[in-house]
């Protein structure tokens, strides 16, 4: 079984950082979304803090300022310029040592030129090389050896022997080399932080979601307000395109909103004066005025993006385990530089030794491995988000990924959740009277039959009157008194145990609604059963669909429910579903889930009520529909839309995909490495070559992810995903 973390509600993962006001500082990087880890950069701006997960990622965020008026960035890149157009400067010299042009005549000049490199290189290496030096130093003392420690070591032994051989008049420097891997190692960090910005693009809506301004119209004045201040009552303004900051109802304009993120259905929704407006919805052309009905901060939206925030932030069991080989890595890569640097200097060459060791140290650098799972899970926590899928915390993703049998709840999960008359039998002599008294008892009642009564009555213009002595027995039926006369509504049971005889047509008609598996009422009156009724309820028009989808992907599903063993078993071959468990109480339930458990096979579980609270937190992993209770949706790993079952098809694929997708990075990281730290320790290497492919296979999982990740591959578009729609409209087929 997939080995989630102890706990009695996921909801103690969801709200550890729901708080009421305002949040507390994002732990993600403020340019490509990831988690910040524990070695980040951080600086004021207009006197706000931003934080970035690494040193790409600060020079893509100051890239994409530069252009402004902001000093601090116009002059980061003018640093950066400086420091590029040395070693460029470098290289250039670097050629005419290299091409022998000063071996003749002008060989006097070669201890100049060594000068000059030697001058060139120092500002490089500061400037370049700083931001190296400061993680390796931040990381040293918090007691860890950081892959920028790697690149310190490799181009200050480096430095340092070029500075000894040319004070020492010698003939062999390697400044060139220095200023090049700093180049390369920079482009590389920035190239990398570009990738996952682009790639994690559609979670930064969610990571500084209370820090949104919005447009409140107070005393006829707009004021720009942050989110937190906004109160019931107050008034917004949206422009066309802008996402609703808050939940309220329209009071002026007319426009669409597209809604699908949060409902999961993808039509855009009309919008005039009196319509309810969800905060995080796409406002479409025209401009609303609305008023807000809840606090700011106390939106469904709000509450999503926190649960989005969380899922980022609890790594999944694969990215721990790279985190603790990443630990152990680069001590590892240093005592192989050394014993690189011995074997191909044993003979007195220590040209060849300071190279093998240099080309280790920068080859070997760990970047891609600390890459390969946050990147894959923030795209799919964001393309799970788009298609209105809400995850609680990563675990449950990889565990998804592993679920070969999925229990599902039968009413309001795989069927639509209301109750539809099939048949009515009137014995009277009005065919009307009898749905007539029924209605005028069943009004109230709030049982789902006693709606479906007054829904069939209303069907037929039927109107009920005012009963008096209503008497509601739960499990039974409704007594009341109408015209005088003493009317019963219920099941046999209760209409037997009032003196109330069942004629030979009433009692044929209750074993043929008890073979069909349908639900019986009936309507007594003056000593006798005069009207029946038998409901059913309606299948999601889904269902098949999913049934048929899960048997495709390997995922074997089985029934739990309440309902009798009859109606359960017709309902279940009408669906293709071989497996089933009727009359289960919710302990009946969670010994279904244990048992299968107990054979160690992994499981989800699906479900939208109250009663399945217990068995959703009992499987591996639980999935509450969103149209279902709020105390299944606060006790699931992970919520899908109001739309139901028809996102279950992605989601599946999309986490086995996630999964294979972090395996495969993982396996490219190590290969990666593997074979390159090889090469290196046997000397074939070149310390630019291998900052070169350093950068390469950063580049590489970034690629990797993008394109099994991004949305329109084949797990599936954003929207509503529907087993109904073709594949080719982007979302999964039931063929």
């Amino acid at each position: 079984m997939t080995d989630l973390p102890a706990r009695t509600s996921i909801s103690d993962f969801a709200n550890a950082d729901a708080v009421e006001g305002a949040s507390a500082a994002s732990p993600f990087c403020d340019h490509c979304g990831l988690p910040l880890g524990r070695l980040d950069y951080r600086r004021d701006d207009e006197d706000q803090p931003v934080q970035f997960c690494c040193y790409g990622c600060y020079i893509g965020w100051q890239a994409a300022r530069g252009g402004g008026d902001d000093v601090a960035a116009v002059g980061f890149l003018i640093r950066l310029g400086v420091g590029a157009f040395l070693a460029m400067n470098i290289m250039l010299f670097s050629l005419l040592l290299y091409t022998g042009a000063l071996d003749g005549i002008d060989l006097w000049l070669k201890p100049y030129v060594h000068g000059l490199l030697w001058i060139l290189a120092t500002p490089v290496l500061i400037i370049l090389g700083g931001p190296f030096f400061r993680e390796a130093i931040t990381g040293l003392i918090d007691g860890r050896l950081v892959s920028s420690v790697l690149v310190v070591i490799g181009t200050s032994a480096a430095y340092a022997y070029s500075a000894i051989i040319t004070s020492q008049g010698g003939d062999r420097v390697y400044f060139d080399a220095v200023a090049l891997i700093l180049v390369l190692f920079t482009l590389g960090r920035y190239l990398e932080a570009e990738g996952r910005a682009r790639a994690a693009r559609s979670l930064r809506p969610f990571l500084n979601a209370e820090q949104l301004k919005v447009r409140c119209l107070i005393d006829d004045r707009e004021l720009v307000l942050p989110l937190a201040e906004v109160t019931p009552g107050m008034r917004v303004r949206i422009e066309p395109g802008e996402r609703t900051p808050v939940d309220g109802k329209v009071i002026e304009g007319v426009s669409t909103a597209e809604e699908s993120s949060l409902t999961g259905e993808p039509w855009p929704a009309e919008k005039q004066p009196g319509a309810d407006v969800l905060a995080g919805s796409y406002n479409g052309d025209g401009v609303l005025i609305v008023e807000a009905t809840a606090p700011g901060l106390n939106s469904r939206w709000i509450t999503i993006c926190r649960e989005v925030r969380q899922a980022l932030s609890q790594p999944t069991h694969l990215q721990r385990l790279a985190d603790k080989v990443a630990r152990l890595f680069v001590p590892s890569v240093m005592i192989i530089a050394v014993v690189a640097a011995w074997f191909n200097g044993h003979d007195g060459t220590i040209d060849a030794a300071l190279l093998s060791g240099l080309a280790v140290l920068v080859v070997a650098c760990p970047c891609a491995l600390g890459l390969a799972s946050p990147l894959a899970t923030s795209m799919a926590v964001g393309r799970l988000v788009e298609a209105g899928i809400t995850l609680r915390h990563g675990l449950a993703l990889e565990a998804l990924a592993s679920v070969r049998t999925m229990a599902l709840d039968k009413t309001g999960t795989l069927t639509a959740g209301h109750i539809t008359c099939r048949e009515t039998v009137d014995i009277a002599a009005d065919p009307c009277d009898g749905l007539w008294r029924a209605v005028s008892l069943a009004v109230h009642s709030k049982h789902p039959i006693s709606k479906a009564i007054c829904r069939t009555a209303a069907e037929h213009g039927i109107e009920g009157c005012a009963a008096s002595e209503v008497e509601i027995v739960p499990g039974m039926g409704i007594r009341g008194t109408i015209d005088g006369e003493i009317v019963i509504l219920g099941n046999a049971r209760w209409l037997k145990s009032a003196g109330i005889d069942l004629p030979e047509r009433v009692q044929r008609k209750m074993i043929a609604a008890t073979e069909q598996g349908r639900m019986l009422v009936l309507v007594g009156w003056n000593g006798q059963a005069r009207f029946l009724m038998t409901f059913d309820d309606v299948n999601h028009p889904d269902a098949e669909a999913l049934i048929k989808i899960l048997r495709n992907d390997g995922v074997h599903t089985i029934v739990l429910t309440g309902d009798g063993k009859q109606q359960t078993e017709r309902f279940c071959r009408s669906l293709g579903i071989d497996h089933w468990f009727a009359e289960t109480t919710p302990e009946g339930k969670c010994a279904v889930l244990d048992a299968i458990a107990a054979n160690r096979r992994p499981l989800a579980m699906v479900g939208d009520g109250a009663n399945d609270t217990t068995a959703l937190t009992r499987a591996d992993v639980g999935i509450a529909v969103g149209s279902g209770t709020d105390l299944a949706r606060e006790t699931a790993d992970i919520v899908l839309p109001s739309a139901g079952i028809a996102a279950l098809p992605i989601l599946l694929r999309l986490a086995r995909v996630t999964k294979r997708t972090i395996a495969t990075n993982l396996t490219w990281a190590f290969g990666y490495n593997i074979i390159a730290i090889g090469l290196a320790t046997a000397g074939l290497l070149q310390p630019i070559i291998a900052a070169t492919l350093m950068a390469g296979s950063s580049l590489a999982v970034v690629a990797n992810t993008v394109m099994r990740l991004a949305p329109g591959d084949q797990v599936g578009g954003s929207g509503r995903p529907s087993p109904r729609q073709s594949s080719a409209g982007g979302a999964v087929s039931a063929q």
